[in-house]
């Protein structure tokens, strides 16, 4: 959503920028470009980072409720856009991160894409959504997708995107661990657990489903059997997820978070309730726990 205010007779704009969840990701094989071929189906969900931007003399970022190292993939869209429209874009942008970093929930590339569109809007740079998935394309990976409405697949290295109108008939339980996992390393992993194109999930196939559980059991993230056999404090999670009655326990992608998807919001509730600084009184360290929904994007 974009709110729009009036201060000291300026216009800002304040935008909710959601998490997403990979339903299902494989990663297909490795590109002459060095990037990975990827499938996924993503959702954005009811967990946001939330953006302020305001006319500036120049452009300025302050973050707060995160320590973000290396370049902000919002400096990053603003360098980008920049350069598109041949013009300085002065702003000041304040963010307050509540999407937890480095957890495969894709909140920089959010944040990044809720930035384009606000200053696409701000100055009247008459921007159409493809080009914005364009130029996001070129600040990351994910960015494109949170063009999408709120649920798409995704192919080649996340640039494709592909709107999809997939149910939203379940509610999910969020862990985070108290760790993440470096993507690059994830990569570097993958080789060996690559998914051959004809298993991915058929497109076709999902058009019209009724339920998210008429497919979710054919659903697969390729960096589980790595993260998994690297950390296994996130086998204990996925154990106590699914013992708490989760239908299906996924990773986000390359982790460290991962989700249990529940039918009714009660048993949800439960298990949330029941995830504590150490999960399900077990000895693994949970950082933060979210009950949330699959959502539409507004930007």
């Amino acid at each position: 959503k974009v709110y729009f205010l009036k201060i000291n007779g300026r216009h800002s704009m304040l935008i909710r920028a959601p998490a997403k969840i990979n339903l299902c990701l494989y990663v297909l094989g490795e590109r002459p470009d060095g990037y990975h071929e990827i499938f996924s189906l993503m959702q954005a969900v009811s967990l946001y980072d939330e953006i302020e931007v305001l006319p500036a003399e120049k452009f300025s970022l302050t973050v707060e409720g995160a320590q973000i190292e290396g370049e902000n993939l919002i400096e990053k869209g603003h360098r980008v856009l920049c350069e598109r429209v041949g013009r300085s874009l002065p702003v000041r942008v304040r963010l307050r991160k509540n999407i937890p970093i480095g957890a495969g929930l894709g909140g920089g590339s959010s944040d990044a894409a809720a930035f384009l569109s606000a200053v696409n809007r701000m100055f009247n740079l008459g921007l159409g959504r493809d080009e914005l998935m364009r130029l996001g394309a070129q600040v990351g990976s994910d960015v494109p997708f949170f063009f999408s409405g709120g649920s798409a697949a995704v192919f080649g290295r996340g640039e494709k995107v592909v709107p999809v109108r997939l149910p939203r008939d379940y509610w999910v339980v969020l862990i985070v661990p108290n760790f993440s996992v470096n993507t690059g390393w994830a990569y570097s992993r993958i080789r060996n657990y690559l998914t051959p194109p004809q298993r991915i999930t058929n497109l076709s196939y999902l058009e019209g489903v009724a339920s998210v559980f008429d497919f979710l059991d054919d659903c697969r993230n390729s960096f589980e059997a790595v993260v998994r056999g690297e950390y296994p404090q996130v086998n204990a999670l996925f154990d106590a997820l699914k013992d708490a009655g989760a239908e299906k326990v996924l990773l986000s992608g390359s982790g460290s978070a991962l989700f249990g998807v529940f039918r009714e919001r009660e048993g949800a509730q439960r298990a949330y309730d029941g995830i504590g600084g150490k999960a399900f009184g077990g000895s693994v360290e949970v950082a933060k726990k979210f009950l949330v929904l699959p959502v539409d994007i507004g930007f």
